[in-house]
This record gives structure tokens, C-alpha cells and sequence, in this order.
């Protein structure tokens, strides 16, 4: 249940897009999936081989013409196995057309606006339109706030975020952002400086497609200034912050506040026992954030149910309804250390709602967000 679980995320797995998981065991030579396969069989077979021979001269003659029998089979299966690999490049995979026809549409459209883009190994392209030498350069666990523009290539959709007070946030983490080719854009940029890229469909949203966004098979451009770089400590300072101005500005009495973070009140106080790890706890919930925004609550008439521990809860919820009694309604205010974490970058963000109903991700909370939790304990089993 993504609502209260931490965030166990990969990206989204769409037809047509590029998964470097994967991929990444397959030959460099060839990116159909069955001669890479061959490819490593292959390099199997003669690690055995070469096993065998190493053990053939410590085996008496008996033993030896059993392991000549194995050497010739696993000989046969190694030639087998060549022809085959040999072969199957010839077939052209649909991934390796789309890579080609992204390719041509880029570079053409590329030459036709004068653009003087760089195409990276990853398959993004990329022009520098304002350097910072002296910037701080983005690092894989960096915590990037950014500005951008993000558009269709044919321009038939386009999302801003240019306000300096409110720029988006991301961990740079290849299972953290979507579309995929943001993170390979993002990890070459430097603090202060602005790109434009060009997303082929393999690294953006591949065959998916929602007609008031984009069609499939669709590549983006996009214009990013990155405006600062933090760490997940300066986060979660910040956050701190913004949960004890929170506190103050809502005129909250009788908060405690607790080692981790987590900040408690009983707003209605209970007559039932506490509940034990790993009990079973009935309960409403509403959760928002600072703001207010992002209001979601639970359905009056079917509460929740769910074991209290780590793994079935994120870390807030479950050091907030383990101090709750039976009956007891409190207010938990956490930051995303406690939530959510880094949870996952969507872009566009408008897309995001489609995403999850279509089960293509499981997250609609924003990277480092703190979050107000309102519980209600029915019952602990």
C-alpha cells in the first residue's frame, strides 16, 4: 500500500523504453537480446571448459575418457552456440529500429534549427547554453533543485516551472527520475549552469502515451538550470525548519517532539492499551502537506489495515501510532527522512495522476516532502 509504505522504487517499466538493468548484461556488440544471451552462454561454456582441463591432469586414464566425452559435448554446444549468435544479429530487434528512427528525427531536427547539440553515450542529446566553470559538478546522491521547460519535439505539449522560490527537486538516482534521460542530463551539469536536451522516446515514456500530454513514441526537449545542490543533511535541516514555523504559525500546543524528528500530538485522547510490533492496527488516516495541498484521507467506511512494523509502514507512522492508544486521535508531522524520502521525480508533473492509475508507478508524494499525518487508532489486533 503505497500510502504508508517506504518508498520501494524502480522506474517505470514501459514497452520500448530503455532499461540499462537489463541491458547492461548484453554484449556491446550487439543489442539483440538473443545473441547476448548466446554471448554469455558462450563465455559460460568455456569457463567450464577451461575447469575441466585443469582437472583432466589430475584424473587417472579411467577418468579421463569420461572427461573427454564432456569436453566434446560442451565443444559441440560452443560451436552451436557461435552460429547462432552469429546469426541472430542479422534481425534487426524493434528497440534497435526505435533507437534509429529517434536518431534521425533528433539530427534532423537538430540541422533544421541550427542547434548545436552533442549526442552523449547514453543516447540523450545536449548543447550548453550558460556555463559556470567554478560551479559545484552534480554527483550521483546530490539532492539538485532545478528550473525547466520541457516540451514535445513538436512542441505539442509543453510544462514550465520557472518561479525562483519553488524550483523541483531530485536526488540524482537513475531509479529516482522520470523520464530517465533527465538523470544522464542532470549528471552532467554543474551548479548554475543551463542545458537544453533532447529525450529519444527509449529514454523518456517509450510506446506510452495519454493524448491531452503526448502520443507514443514521443521525444522531449528541455531547457534546465540547475539552482543549487545540497545533501540529504541540508535537506533535512531545512525541512526541520519548516515543520517548527509550521508548528508555530498553526498555533500547535503540547507537541512533543521527538528525538527522530517526528513531532506528536493527541488530539483526542484514548482509553485502549498501546499496540506491540507487529500487532494489527485498524485506522483512519488524513495526510497533507505543510501547506495544506495534497490532501488524501482514508474512506470512513473502510478503515485501514496494516501490521505495525518497518516494513508495512514508513518509519513516521510507525513511531507515531506505536506512543497511540486504542481510540486516540493524533496529529504526526514528520519530515521526508521519516515519509517518503526521495521518492520519485515525474516529469511532466501533470502526468503523474495517469501514471499511478495505470499502475506504472506507486508514489504520489514530491521528493522531500515533511507530511502532516492525522490517525485516528480504532483497534489493535
Amino acid at each position: 500500500m503505497y500510502i504508508f509504505q517506504a518508498e520501494k522504487l524502480t522506474t517505470i517499466s514501459i514497452k520500448g523504453r530503455k532499461n540499462l538493468t537489463t541491458n547492461s548484461n548484453f554484449h556491446p556488440l550487439c543489442s539483440n537480446p538473443f545473441k547476448s544471451t548466446c554471448v554469455l552462454i558462450m563465455n559460460w561454456i568455456c569457463v567450464e571448459i577451461q575447469s575441466e582441463f585443469v582437472d583432466k591432469t589430475k584424473l587417472q586414464s579411467k577418468n579421463n575418457q569420461i572427461m573427454k566425452a564432456k569436453m566434446i559435448k560442451l565443444e559441440v554446444a560452443l560451436f552451436l552456440l557461435a552460429i547462432l549468435a552469429m546469426t541472430s544479429c542479422d534481425v534487426e530487434s524493434d528497440y534497435d529500429k526505435q533507437v534509429k528512427e529517434d536518431d534521425q528525427k533528433i539530427q534532423t531536427f537538430i540541422s533544421d534549427n541550427n542547434i548545436d547539440a552533442v549526442r552523449h553515450t547514453s543516447g540523450i542529446y545536449y548543447d550548453v547554453l550558460e556555463e559556470n566553470p567554478s560551479g559545484d559538478a552534480v554527483k550521483s546522491g546530490d539532492i539538485v533543485s532545478f528550473y525547466y521547460k520541457l516540451s514535445t519535439l513538436d512542441s505539442a505539449f509543453q510544462e514550465v516551472i520557472a518561479d525562483s522560490l519553488n524550483p523541483v527537486m531530485t536526488e540524482i538516482s537513475y531509479n529516482r527520475i522520470v523520464p530517465t534521460g533527465l538523470y544522464y542530463g542532470l549528471s552532467l551539469m554543474k551548479e548554475g549552469e543551463k542545458y537544453r536536451f533532447i529525450f529519444p522516446s527509449y529514454l523518456a515514456y517509450g510506446d506510452y502515451s495519454k493524448s491531452q500530454f503526448f502520443g507514443p513514441h514521443s521525444i522531449f526537449i528541455m531547457d534546465v538550470e540547475i539552482a543549487n545542490i545540497q545533501s540529504k543533511d541540508d535537506i533535512n535541516e531545512m525541512e526541520m525548519d519548516s515543520i517548527d514555523s509550521y508548528i508555530e504559525n498553526s498555533g500547535l500546543e503540547d507537541v512533543e517532539f521527538l528525538s527522530s524528528g517526528l513531532r506528536y500530538k493527541v488530539l483526542e485522547e484514548g482509553d485502549g492499551e498501546q499496540p506491540s510490533v507487529n500487532s494489527t492496527v485498524k485506522f483512519h488516516y488524513l495526510r497533507k502537506y505543510l501547506d495544506g495541498s495534497g490532501l488524501v484521507e482514508s474512506d470512513q467506511d473502510e478503515p485501514i489495515m496494516a501490521r505495525l512494523n518497518n516494513d508495512d509502514m514508513i518509519d513516521g507512522l510507525f513511531e507515531g501510532i506505536s506512543k497511540m492508544k486504542e481510540g486516540e486521535k493524533a496529529m504526526l508531522i514528520m519530515p521526508s527522512k521519516l515519509a517518503f524520502g526521495s521518492s520519485l521525480m515525474v516529469l511532466p508533473q501533470g502526468i503523474w495522476d495517469d501514471l499511478i492509475e495505470d499502475q506504472l508507478i506507486n508514489t504520489s508524494v514530491f521528493p522531500f516532502s515533511p507530511v502532516v499525518f492525522e490517525i485516528e487508532l480504532l483497534e489493535i489486533k
